[in-house]
């Protein structure tokens, strides 16, 4: 899992307030796909990493990389790699079951989940990365956004 540079300034405050409510119900909404698509080239791949339904974690690892070590940005990929894997043959409506069948007890992606979340357990559970302090997607999205893609909070 690559280290995001923070900070980078390619994404306006009113670039990233767009996301708060177009993508409260996650990044595979239409309003959010549409917001997403209105915003400047540079910053609609800025934000690509981190434009995953939480239960991809793929974002979220994104958000952690560069609060953990090596190690842990290793077994982040790997565990990104076994689900993406694992559920790029499934049909849209039935990813996020998949993400969290693979990911679950019995499943091929367990031990490199587990793995993941052990290392990473303190950046994903509270502050900046954690899904649980934001009240929605989009919420989570636009501070995150502003973090890495735009000026900072």
């Amino acid at each position: 899992m690559p280290i995001r540079q923070q900070l980078q300034n390619v994404c306006s405050d009113t670039n990233l307030d767009t996301l708060t409510t177009a993508c409260a119900g996650g990044p595979e909404t239409a309003t959010c796909i549409g917001a997403i698509a209105a915003l400047p080239a540079t910053c609609r791949t800025c934000l690509a990493p981190f434009n995953h339904p939480f239960a991809e974690r793929r974002g979220l690892y994104a958000c952690a990389a560069p609060s953990v070590d090596a190690q842990c940005r290793q077994n982040m990929g790997c565990a990104s790699d076994c689900t993406d894997t694992s559920c790029k043959q499934c049909l849209p409506l039935a990813e996020g079951g998949c993400y969290t069948l693979v990911s679950g007890i019995g499943g091929q992606c367990r031990t490199l989940t587990n793995n993941a979340s052990n290392c990473a357990g303190a950046a994903l559970s509270s502050g900046l990365c954690s899904q649980f302090s934001y009240a929605s997607f989009g919420a989570w999205l636009r501070t995150v956004g502003d973090q890495f893609c735009g000026n900072g909070p």
